[in-house]
């Protein structure tokens, strides 16, 4: 919103804080795990069309909440249905044949079953297609009597799994052999690791282990991947660039945020500033008080040193269990993004109930002068709070675009007269 109000991001610190964070973020994402973005992607659940509707090279596809609507038919408000080419890939993509290039389609009759957030795959050809989804039988015959030894059974269940469990050690070699190997994925190594990696997958369920030959096992790892303890060789394949690239604009982007009172005095935006507001610079103080407070201890909870990495929830010094488990620091994430969340919409209620509808402009702007104007600012705070007025970012932009109004009428006035 603030870039749709006319801030440019070299002007306006907290915009600049924040994009900063994200940026510093996605490289990150980049450098560690190759993990690229795609605006127009998505990840779904593959589901059997029962119906017996869609033909062999066709899929069904219901999303919720898509902004781009070029690429679908609307349904409602919510709702669209995806139609045209689409790229279908399993997750994970081991084998060349997990890609495909499907048709997308419309059925009213498969719109009226409301099935949302999956994709549908036809009953009809070959199995190719059907077999993007999984789908496993699953009789049991009860007998009329049977003993089972319910400890000894679960200990040795557990024991093959913990001695048997391929699963990493394969897609790692997967991984290497695809970017060392002449025919990347497509070389006799990394199929028969792709059908290990299917069979280590379904081993907790079939009971029968992938057992990794000796050659298969990597000797050299790329530089990517940054196995410092082992042989290493320079990738030349897109992975190895894109690892590269991202460590020299890394080096490059590598310049923490500072606020400071220059930096304040540069920032201020007079055009924030409305009449009457320094009747609630002491509100607007104790709401500020109260603020710091509160994200401090966020800040002090989650081990952030800055105020971006508790708005974003991107940790810059991550624990070492967070390091090793990417699910875990999405969960831990996702906590810090709704605690910061829970702040801010109790910081509107401050807001909320400290004026009149008729005085929240005044208030609002009282906020951002006590958190940007220089006389405000401490030396040697740890906690920066620019955060703090942009909770109620609609005022104070409906500030900003009635101050620039009434200064282009002046303007035309004075050059009427």
């Amino acid at each position: 919103m603030l870039l749709q109000g006319g801030y440019e991001p070299n002007q306006e610190p907290y915009l600049s804080m924040m994009l900063q964070s994200y940026h510093e973020s996605l490289l990150s994402e980049l450098k560690g795990r190759c993990r690229v973005f795609v605006p127009k992607g998505r990840v779904l659940i593959g589901c059997l069309d029962e119906s017996g509707i869609l033909e062999y090279g066709q899929v069904y596809v219901q999303e919720l909440q898509c902004g781009d609507q070029s690429y679908f038919r609307k349904v409602d408000d919510k709702t669209s249905v995806l139609t045209g080419k689409v790229v279908v890939t399993k997750n994970p993509c081991l084998h060349p044949g997990d890609i495909r290039v499907l048709e997308a389609v419309y059925s009213e009759v498969l719109e009226e079953k409301g099935l949302f957030d999956c994709i549908l795959f036809p009953q009809k050809g070959p199995r190719q297609t059907t077999s993007l989804f999984r789908f496993y039988p699953m009789p049991f015959y009860a007998k009329s009597q049977y003993s089972v030894e319910i400890p000894q059974e679960i200990h040795k269940f557990f024991v093959d799994y913990m001695v048997n469990d391929t699963l990493g050690a394969i897609s790692t070699a997967h991984l290497v052999l695809a970017d060392r190997e002449p025919e990347k994925a497509c070389s006799s190594k990394c199929l028969e690791l792709a059908q290990l990696h299917s069979m280590a997958v379904d081993f907790a369920k079939t009971g029968a282990p992938a057992a990794m030959p000796r050659y298969l096992k990597p000797r050299e790892y790329p530089d990517f991947m940054e196995r410092t303890e082992k042989p290493m060789y320079i990738s030349t394949g897109v992975l190895g660039k894109l690892y590269r690239a991202t460590l020299e604009s890394s080096a490059r982007a590598g310049v923490t945020f500072v606020w400071s009172k220059e930096v304040a005095e540069a920032a201020y935006d007079l055009d924030l500033e409305v009449e009457g507001f320094r009747d609630f610079l002491p509100l607007a103080e104790a709401h500020k008080d109260m603020y710091v407070e509160k994200l401090s201890m966020l800040m002090n909870y989650y081990d952030a040193k800055h105020e971006d990495e508790i708005m974003t929830g991107n940790l810059r010094r991550k624990a070492a269990y967070l390091q090793r488990d990417n699910r875990r620091y999405g969960e831990t994430k996702d906590r810090i993004l709704v605690a910061t969340k829970s702040l801010q919409m109790e910081a509107k209620e401050w807001f909320e109930n400290g004026c009149s509808v008729k005085q929240r402009q005044q208030l609002a702007s009282a906020w951002y002068h006590v958190t940007y104007h220089p006389d405000y600012f401490e030396e040697g705070t740890t906690t920066t709070c620019l955060s703090f007025p942009w909770i109620v970012v609609d005022t104070l932009l409906g500030i900003k675009s009635a101050n620039r109004r009434d200064m282009l009428v002046d303007q035309e006035t004075t050059t009427t007269d």
